[in-house]
């Protein structure tokens, strides 16, 4: 026998919402679980690793402008790394920051009135300090 509660005037079945929200979460994990490993998100996370500094903000507002990742796909790819890989949380920060370390990228999360993510190459990775796109062959020069 279901547990039905009224609320508000609606009757609800609460073990079936319970099932049915299960079912969703679940669905939900292994979609994201697949994307974390498709090519699609690889190829996104090589045209970030060119950066050593992306904002999500700047290309959402297209302060920035980069070529094949659109604020929408970097927004996508960051929740998809802090949904994989347990963050980190940043001591001493005036607003609750996180930050995940992959394939050679600091993924940052600051959460406030909202959230913000940017990524970060990592120390010493030899990219430079704009966000000018290198040439493959400009970014193994710098990398040697």
């Amino acid at each position: 026998m279901s547990k039905i509660v009224v609320l508000q005037g609606i009757k609800i079945d609460v073990d079936r919402l319970g099932r049915e929200v299960a079912k969703q979460l679940i669905k939900d994990d292994k979609r994201k679980k697949e994307y974390f490993n498709s090519k699609e998100f690889r190829g996104l996370v090589e045209i970030i690793r060119r950066y050593e500094h992306i904002s999500g903000e700047r290309l959402k507002y297209k302060s920035d402008n980069i070529e094949g990742l659109t604020a929408k796909q970097f927004s996508k790819v960051c929740d998809t790394v802090f949904y994989n890989i347990p963050p980190v949380a940043e001591k001493k920060t005036e607003f609750p920051t996180y930050h995940v370390d992959y394939e050679g990228i600091r993924f940052h999360l600051a959460i406030g009135q909202g959230s913000a993510y940017w990524t970060t190459s990592e120390k010493g990775s030899g990219v430079p300090k704009t966000n000018k796109k290198l040439s493959t062959s400009e970014l193994q020069t710098r990398l040697r």
